[in-house]
């Protein structure tokens, strides 16, 4: 999930819907006083947008941000009427099914000398019976860990590193991790982006 701010109030160009904002004395005003409006979001759901506030949703709402390298996928200055507080790092879809679901189960995690795999999330089974489309799995433990995929596929990710897989990069079914260098770690919530029923 990301964290966005409506702005009403765009003053890019002339003509625009924010030149309507203006105190007595001809002054463009910070915050709307005039207008909220009714945007459709994920799944045709009509989300009530009031300038200034802040929410966070998933990343179908970039796609009404500025366009930057971070956003390619936004829209040009004149048109953008949301900014973009806080990212989680996921790929952006305009596909409905696509679902954002942070995983805080905290998995205590062993040093890699023999221990088990600790399952971090396993999207075969309930709630999901599916598979993850996009990943961003961020390490915060202190420590380095060792991620592996689908039962095969491992990578150490660094304290403060992340892995982000984009859409349709890989079908992710199974994230399980060992701690690296001898230390015993917890791994953090892992953000996940899951296709439901795909």
């Amino acid at each position: 999930m990301s964290t966005f701010q409506v702005k009403l109030s765009n003053l890019t160009s002339e003509g625009h819907q924010g030149y309507l904002d203006r105190d007595t004395n001809g002054v463009p005003v910070t915050t709307s006083r005039q207008r909220q409006i009714y945007v459709m979001g994920p799944k045709k759901i009509n989300r009530l947008l009031v300038d200034g506030q802040t929410f966070t949703d998933c990343n179908y709402w970039k796609r009404f941000c500025p366009v930057s390298t971070a956003i390619p996928e936004g829209c040009d200055s004149d048109r953008a009427f949301l900014t973009l507080t806080s990212d989680d790092g996921l790929a952006w879809s305009d596909v409905p099914a696509h679902q954002v679901y942070d995983f805080a189960n905290l998995v205590g995690v062993a040093p890699a000398a023999s221990p088990a795999w600790a399952t971090v999330v396993d999207f075969s089974i309930t709630p999901h019976f599916s598979y993850a489309k996009s990943a961003c799995i961020t390490n915060t433990t202190g420590a380095s860990v060792i991620i592996r995929l689908n039962g095969i596929t491992q990578a150490t990710v660094a304290n403060g590193a992340s892995l982000i897989f984009d859409i349709d990069e890989l079908h992710i079914t199974k994230i399980e991790a060992q701690g690296a260098g001898g230390t015993n770690v917890i791994i953090p919530a892992a953000k996940i982006q899951i296709v439901i029923n795909s």
